[in-house]
């Protein structure tokens, strides 16, 4: 055989693959309609963490790392069909600011206004780690802490029409910004520094609260799309939030605001 006896074959695969990838996208429709009909959550992370690992060990070791990469994308892919087809077009409400700026505290009064889900980086890291954010970047480093906060953030920005919070430090790892861009507005929490708290953030050991403010506002100012005051109540802020998630979405803005 010479090299277009095999092309003639991965061509065959490849039209045979477009046919199961459309059956396989009419059935997640199927799903996404059953869903939505029942009240049930489109996303569910444990049973694609699972099934990811379910596939690898199904396919030759060493193809095994491509197989899961592969369903990784049909899986992002066949939620974002899904988000479509059941009308799951509202983008998620993503906050990010310095540490201690209120994104959490916003995040749970955005959530009682609105009736979105809160989904909080910081605590289901913590919730995994057995212990707090705090504790745990001292225990295992900020290198392998950011590592999972971006898996964490990778996870929870397949959803459509949540409020995600972030951890402080999120913008240091551009990698980032394509996950909380993909299916949101995001949304830097701005706070007067004199009203940031200084204990309990494991960077403020090393670093006073302006200096990290210095290394970190153009990354803010970089990922974000707009941008709402948190300097009186927590409700006013949360309300700063939604106006400005809502003149994003109506204007489809994707620069910077103040």
């Amino acid at each position: 055989m010479d090299t277009s006896d095999y092309r003639k074959i991965i061509d065959g695969i490849d039209d045979e693959l477009v046919k199961l990838f459309s059956r396989r996208m009419d059935t997640a429709a199927g799903i996404a309609g059953y869903k939505k009909e029942n009240g049930l959550e489109v996303y569910d992370g444990k049973r694609e963490r699972e099934k990811l690992e379910d596939l690898a060990a199904k396919a030759p070791p060493e193809i095994a790392g491509y197989v899961r990469r592969l369903y990784s994308t049909i899986f992002e892919l066949s939620r974002e069909y899904q988000n479509c087809v059941i009308g799951g077009d509202a983008k998620n409400i993503v906050l990010i600011g310095m540490p201690g700026c209120g994104k959490t505290t916003v995040g749970r009064e955005l959530a009682r206004m609105t009736g979105r889900q809160l989904l909080d980086s910081d605590e289901i890291l913590e919730k995994r780690a057995g212990m707090s954010a705090a504790e745990y970047f001292d225990a295992v480093g900020q290198e392998r802490f950011r590592r999972e906060e971006t898996e964490v953030l990778r996870e929870l920005c397949r959803e459509s029409g949540k409020i995600i919070a972030t951890g402080g430090g999120c913008v240091t790892v551009p990698e980032n910004y394509a996950h909380l861009h993909r299916n949101g507005i995001i949304i830097l929490i701005r706070r007067d520094l004199s009203l940031l708290p200084r204990e309990g953030r494991p960077l403020l050991a090393r670093y006073t609260v302006e200096e990290l403010y210095q290394q970190r506002r153009y990354l803010y100012e970089a990922f974000a799309d707009t941008s709402a005051d948190n300097n009186a109540t927590i409700q006013k802020a949360a309300e700063n939030v939604l106006n400005a998630y809502k003149n994003a979405s109506e204007t489809g803005l994707t620069g910077k605001s103040e």
